[in-house]
């Protein structure tokens, strides 16, 4: 059914409405400086053909619905914030740039899907001028493809969830309730309940301090980097599947009596380390995002923002799979207690500081970092969206046959998710970093570590 574009319940009318910025969002502006677009883009592929003007009024509807994706980059006396557009006329001219038909080789081969997901990685969108957002669709007759790319300053893993189960809710047929503007801070999360909880808070990020130090003593930190240079470089995007159903890694995960993120995590370690084994003091040094959400009172997590923790997980030379999987899970369970008893609200604190150092002076640290090697203490950012087939709404529309997130980070950065029973891997690292037949053997290497996991 063709509907007109840009339909809209009701008038607009200007005002201004500001949203502060949080610690990581504040963290993401630093980050645009350097290393380019600090960009979101969500590749969905979709089972049947979506109609064009459908989908553009259905992301008119999800833009007027969250204040967020209509907001703008808005300069204010120390740092920045988010003033929200409500001006109808102006947003249809800004929502003409924002959405566009894919006009490059159509995405019919993973080749020419992983180059359009790369261009759109790579794709500066101007958060001061246009809409924080772009989305390309490429309408072809069969599995159309479109990528919806949000800036990471006005969405995390989470949010894009959430704006891809309304999206296609929208396009089955469902109405789309708006969102209220939610508060961006980060505290309900991070600060203990009671006041005099926080001495012990102290205490015990002291303890888990020294903890910390005594892992990593000594160590030689690992990756896979081919070559290093003094600045970033555009990001290069791989496209992977795991050689198993979702399934058969649960039935492996349980075998091992462990987690499908843990046995992913292990593996992971595995093949980073394995170029090393002539080296005891090798560490794999994985980065595993974590969803602060989790550690807010019931009822009071926003859904919309950037919500994003990091937990440092440390893996040395074990002498089994289950070894490393034992390590791996201990040093988990004890970094999510630490958000559960709210012990990482100091460290958080300190860089809710960024707007009164100064971003120049912080994206000056960054690049400076990146010059002396300071960034590669990290092995591999991880991410895990998880099932996505929670986000498919019921009724008889569209629906995805692939979910493949991303972002972009200083290092190695993998992302993974699964949809009707795969599992799928998109990968991304700084291009001038890595040859191609590096990524190449780390992928075999992994296929052949999932293919000997007992099932």
């Amino acid at each position: 059914m063709k509907v007109s574009p840009y339909h809209s319940h009701g008038t607009h009318v200007n005002s201004t409405t500001l949203i502060k910025l949080n610690r990581s969002e504040q963290a993401n502006l630093v980050a645009e400086g350097p290393m380019g677009p600090i960009n979101v883009p969500y590749l969905l592929r979709f089972d049947r053909p979506v109609d064009t003007d459908l989908l553009r009024q259905s992301l008119w509807d999800l833009m007027m619905a969250q204040p967020r994706l209509r907001a703008v980059l808005s300069p204010g006396w120390f740092t920045y914030q988010l003033e929200v557009l409500d001006d109808e006329f102006l947003l249809r001219q800004l929502f003409d740039v924002a959405f566009s038909v894919w006009t490059g080789v159509p995405m019919d081969t993973p080749a020419h899907t992983e180059a359009a997901h790369t261009q759109e990685l790579n794709t500066p969108i101007s958060l001061q001028r246009n809409l924080p957002w772009r989305a390309v669709y490429d309408p072809r007759p069969e599995q159309p493809v479109l990528i919806f790319n949000v800036h990471h300053v006005m969405a995390d893993g989470a949010t894009m969830g959430f704006l891809t189960q309304a999206l296609l809710a929208r396009l089955q047929g469902q109405a789309m309730s708006p969102s209220p503007i939610e508060s961006p801070s980060q505290r309900l999360g991070l600060w203990p309940r009671r006041p005099w909880q926080w001495p012990g808070m102290v205490w015990a990020l002291v303890q888990a301090h020294r903890r910390d130090a005594r892992r990593a003593k000594g160590a030689r930190i690992v990756t896979l980097q081919t070559r290093h240079y003094p600045r970033f470089s555009h990001a290069k995007v791989h496209h992977a599947e795991l050689p198993c159903t979702l399934t058969q890694f649960k039935a492996a995960a349980k075998a091992a009596n462990t987690t499908v993120n843990t046995l992913l995590t292990a593996c992971l370690a595995q093949i980073f380390l394995a170029p090393h084994r002539q080296d005891p003091k090798a560490q794999a040094v994985l980065r595993i995002a974590v969803d602060l959400r989790k550690y807010f009172p019931e009822g009071h997590a926003p859904r919309m923002g950037n919500f994003v923790v990091n937990m440092v997980i440390r893996a040395g030379h074990e002498s089994s799979l289950a070894d490393q999987i034992k390590s791996i899970h201990e040093q988990i369970t004890d970094h999510l207690a630490r958000f559960e008893r709210h012990e990482r609200a100091i460290p958080y604190l300190l860089l809710a500081g960024l707007p009164f150092i100064g971003l120049r002076l912080m994206s000056k640290l960054l690049q400076s970092m990146r010059a002396s090697g300071g960034l590669a203490k990290t092995t591999c950012f991880l991410t895990n969206l998880g099932s996505a087939d929670v986000l498919q709404p019921k009724g008889d529309g569209p629906r995805l046959t692939e979910l493949r997130p991303l972002s972009v980070g200083p290092s190695f950065f993998m992302a993974a998710s699964s949809l009707a029973d795969k599992m799928f891997l998109t990968l991304c690292h700084q291009h001038v970093d890595f040859d191609q037949g590096t990524i190449d053997e780390f992928l075999v290497a992994l296929q052949q570590q999932v293919q000997s996991l007992p099932r």
